[in-house]
């Protein structure tokens, strides 16, 4: 694995989700691979010495007179990846200071990514500069890493690519053992013997939604009279909140317990004690403030207590909506009260609930899952192939015609930072020189002799489906004999693909001569209307349903559209990784594209779209 600089201005022992979400990240990262820079904070000492990783405090904005503050950071994240080997960047959140990896990609070529949260996004589209200036760096990321599907819908409104995104979850590090059983204690200190308790731990701002449970507190008095809201924070919403509980005459049942230390020990005590958890989430459209997760949600769970989510941001991500949790109008009082209402009236329910988001939490949001996405992407990915004895990828090459120009194109394959592969040359000629080139220097490229039929009907097709049919690997790439791929072709498109397994096939931008041909976003309508992705593209084995025999030219085509009238989809990857070609014209040239066409509109009854 490659050993990065993880740059970051919250970090413990400043509390908060980001915080808590980088601590346990880097704790999951190889001791000797990770080191952490962070801003100066007072009181850190203690918290340094017993981490168990290398923490490098230093002030981030030290100009403060000249702008932009944080400049000085470029010669210090420098000379740390100088005097430490550092082969990766990462920025633990948006700030302006990712302009600093910006600046090194384009100077030394050292890679980047950003971690996004929801609010260190929101913050700079408040003004136009901020908001170029944050996509210019967002999209010169090697990878944007998002905290929910939520998030990763809204960067990609930013314009960055899909492929470029990966998801990884606020996870939870909890060892039952460890954790004291308070609740008599806490029952006996804020007086819940014999009560129904309903909680919410976190921040006392209005997004977090704790005024309307008190204002829905009255509707739920009525039908559960020894009923308490314990909130649990701090925040400068207090006052408003005990005004409010004053206001509706419910003081006496919301009790404010104040704020607690973020550690699982002290904060898991709290969703022991209580009938379910509850913090009705919404958006403020105005500041631009917004909850994108919600870690909260899953520590309850964890603990085996039903939660209360509101709809809104990325919340949705953290329950099985009707299964371990509830969601409602967090701007609805008759809504959050008849939820209440609905869990604390049917004990079989809200334990039946509890017992299923304690499952599916600990199961779903653990660090080693979720971790094993970023070093899939800080180093080599890491392939699990179809059989123990196969390749993860195999090549397939069809060549008539080509001993100009194989030699190249075997080289740059032979260059590519991905190696697990295997490949196959279809000698369709047979041309018994070609062969005896590739076998004098080339050991281990299996080649399959054909003898050329002609261009009509079954060329090209039948080459690569024989070459198809002999292959071992996991994954598919049809590559021309004339073209040239980029070293790091393999590696993209197998890592976007192990990273998103609900996708069948990849295909980036290439050179085709002088002209770029930019990867546009899979779409099947668009499919339906033009040809936009090459044959080299990277495929699953299982989903490839071979070529048209019946086809002379257009078989790239015929090959996505058929794979996406199954159902299948393909990511875009916006990086050039292959040029060509060598030659001009083709063994397919010489056949009529019209004709082709009409059969594919007829198979696919594209001229009705």
């Amino acid at each position: 694995m490659k050993k990065s600089l993880l740059i970051s201005y919250f970090f413990p022992p400043k509390i908060g989700g980001i915080e808590n979400y980088l601590k346990n990240l880097c704790l999951k990262l190889p001791e000797d691979k990770i080191i952490i820079l962070v801003d100066k904070t007072k009181g850190s000492e203690d918290f340094d010495k017993n981490y168990e990783r290398i923490v490098i405090r230093q002030p981030f904005f030290s100009w403060r007179f000249f702008k932009p503050s944080w400049l000085p950071l470029i010669w210090k994240v420098r000379k740390l990846v100088k005097d430490n080997d550092i082969e990766y960047l990462q920025f633990g959140h948006y700030f302006n200071a990712v302009t600093v990896g910006l600046m090194l990609k384009k100077l030394f070529g050292l890679p980047y990514l950003v971690y996004t949260h929801g609010v260190d996004t929101l913050i700079p589209q408040k003004g136009w500069f901020s908001k170029k200036l944050m996509i210019l760096n967002l999209k010169n990321a090697d990878y944007v890493i998002a905290n929910t599907h939520f998030m990763k819908k809204k960067i990609m409104e930013l314009g960055l690519f899909e492929s470029q995104i990966i998801i990884i979850y606020p996870s939870l590090n909890i060892k039952a053992e460890n954790i004291p059983n308070r609740e008599n204690e806490l029952r006996k200190k804020y007086g819940l013997e014999g009560q129904k308790v309903i909680l919410t731990i976190g921040r006392l701002v209005k997004r977090k939604g704790q005024d309307f449970v008190i204002r829905s507190l009255p509707e739920i008095l009525k039908k559960v009279p020894n009923l308490k809201y314990l909130i649990v924070g701090d925040g400068p919403d207090k006052d408003y909140l005990v005004n409010l509980a004053k206001e509706l005459q419910v003081e006496k049942q919301v009790i404010f317990a104040g704020p607690i230390e973020d550690k699982d020990i002290l904060k898991f005590p709290y969703y022991h004690l209580a009938d379910l958890f509850i913090m009705p989430t919404r958006e403020m459209k105005g500041q631009k403030d917004i909850e994108s997760f919600g870690l909260v949600y899953l520590e309850a769970q964890a603990q085996g207590t039903p939660v209360i989510i509101g709809k809104a941001g990325g919340t949705g991500e953290t329950i099985i909506e009707d299964e371990t949790g509830l969601a409602v109008n967090p701007e609805n009082t008759k809504d959050i009260s008849d939820t209440v209402l609905k869990l604390l009236t049917n004990d079989n329910l809200k334990n039946e609930m509890g017992e299923k988001g304690k499952r599916w939490v600990t199961g779903t949001f653990n660090w080693d899952k979720q971790v094993h996405k970023l070093t899939n992407i800080i180093d080599q990915p890491k392939i699990i192939k179809k059989d123990k004895t196969g390749p993860a990828l195999s090549i397939i090459i069809p060549a008539y015609k080509v001993n100009k120009y194989i030699d190249k194109c075997l080289e740059n394959i032979y260059r590519q930072t991905f190696k697990d592969f295997e490949i196959i040359v279809v000698n369709d000629g047979p041309d018994s020189y070609l062969s005896d080139k590739i076998r004098g220097k080339y050991k281990d490229i299996k080649i399959i002799e054909r003898k050329h039929e002609g261009e009509i009907p079954n060329q090209a097709s039948w080459v690569r489906n024989l070459g198809a049919k002999e292959a071992k690997g996991k994954y598919l790439f049809f590559c021309d004999a004339d073209i040239i791929l980029y070293p790091t072709c393999f590696e993209k498109m197998i890592r976007v693909l192990e990273m998103n397994p609900e996708y069948d096939f990849c295909y980036s931008a290439f050179l085709f001569g002088r002209k770029k041909f930019r990867a546009l976003p899979f779409s099947h309508r668009k499919l339906k209307k033009l040809n936009y992705i090459s044959t080299m593209s990277m495929l699953r084995a299982d989903k490839f349903p071979g070529f048209d025999e019946n086809l002379a030219r257009l078989q790239d085509w015929d090959l996505w559209l058929h794979v996406a009238k199954n159902g299948g989809k393909g990511l875009a990857i916006q990086d050039v990784l292959f040029y060509g070609p060598m030659r001009k014209g083709g063994i397919s040239k010489s056949v009529p594209k019209e004709e082709a066409k009409k059969i594919l509109f007829n198979k696919y009854n594209l001229n009705h779209e």
